[in-house]
């Protein structure tokens, strides 16, 4: 099944219930993951429950035709749908779940998150054509779109914003969903009880500073440096920045070198798969991203994602100790092969 943008919001809220797999592709990882989790909420009642929700390794699918199968065919303690997650899947995937699309359990349900895969890629094509599959594209938003985005998600919340706030915020998040709804977040937290958002509200709430201190903790994470992310997260909870924040920007973070590694997989040069980013990688980190090229696999990257999105659920808990959830979380990260 292939969607266009009519048919993605609604889709969204509800796959019909013939829909047994579906790829989430296109170079806006943050759009990506966030539609990933939506998707999962519509199958199973709690995302990290480990009986119902389990996580597959792309390569790990790849060589074993038989693998998605066998654990999409688990049988959940408590009974309901099996949710399996699938991160960085590839054109060598395509065969295993070609063989598991004709081979679906009943109460089983596959989602698999995928880079910019072209319109002639195998794996694209097989959720396109299959009956019982579908293919989500994420593509970067324009300055419209995030305008619509950024408004919905203030209305959401009771917040109204002038046109000129909302033109500055759109031109500065458009093309990173995950950006965009960091910094909106942000800016909900920074406004308080106070519901009218001005273009000095914005001002004050955005700028290079915050990002730079976020890139020291990711980068700081990507390179394995659990002191120095440590020290950084503690930097950044003094300047009042979320959690949240912080986790969906790792997130990002790892979910672009995953993507670049696939590209090389793929063929390609490590110039062309950089080039693939988008936002390309600021010109001052690009030595630290390759460095962290060769300090990470795919399969230890796929788990640091699934590390740090079940991360940001537990912080989102009322009463959660989340400065210590953080810290765990970052030294676990930091030390996994």
């Amino acid at each position: 099944m292939k969607l266009t943008w009519r048919d993605i919001d609604s889709f969204l809220k509800k796959p019909p219930a013939h829909i047994k797999a579906i790829l989430v592709y296109g170079p806006d990882t943050g759009l990506i993951a966030e539609r990933v989790q939506m998707l999962a909420k519509t199958q199973v009642a709690d995302v990290n429950d480990p009986f119902s929700v389990s996580a597959l390794d792309a390569d790990n699918v790849a060589s074993d035709k038989a693998l998605l199968v066998d654990e999409a065919s688990a049988i959940s303690m408590f009974g309901g749908k099996r949710l399996v997650k699938v991160a960085g899947v590839t054109d060598k995937t395509a065969v295993s779940i070609k063989h598991y699309l004709q081979n679906a359990p009943a109460e089983s349900f596959v989602l698999c998150d995928g880079g910019d895969l072209g319109a002639r890629s195998a794996l694209r094509l097989l959720f396109e054509k299959s009956e019982n599959a579908a293919a989500l594209p994420c593509y970067a938003d324009d300055a419209k779109g995030a305008s619509m985005v950024i408004r919905n998600m203030l209305r959401d919340q009771q917040f109204t914003i002038e046109n000129d706030a909302l033109s500055y915020l759109a031109e500065q998040t458009a093309g990173n969903r995950l950006r965009l709804r960091s910094e909106i977040d942000k800016l909900m937290v920074y406004m308080g009880d106070d519901k009218r958002i001005t273009l000095a509200h914005a001002l004050a709430n955005t700028g290079n500073i915050e990002d730079e201190s976020i890139d020291d903790l990711v980068y700081a994470l990507g390179d394995r440096n659990f002191a120095e992310a440590e020290a950084s997260y503690k930097r950044l909870l003094q300047e009042g920045v979320a959690p949240i924040q912080v986790t969906r920007a790792c997130t990002s973070h790892f979910r672009r070198l995953h993507q670049v590694l696939s590209f090389i997989a793929q063929g390609a040069s490590i110039d062309d798969a950089m080039k693939s980013l988008t936002p390309i990688v600021f010109f001052k980190l690009e030595p630290r991203f390759r460095a962290q090229l060769n300090r990470w696999n795919m399969p230890a990257l796929a788990r640091a994602i699934d590390a740090v999105q079940k991360l940001e659920s537990a912080c989102k808990k009322t009463g959660s100790p989340v400065e210590s959830l953080i810290s765990h979380s970052f030294y676990d990260i930091s030390r996994a092969a």
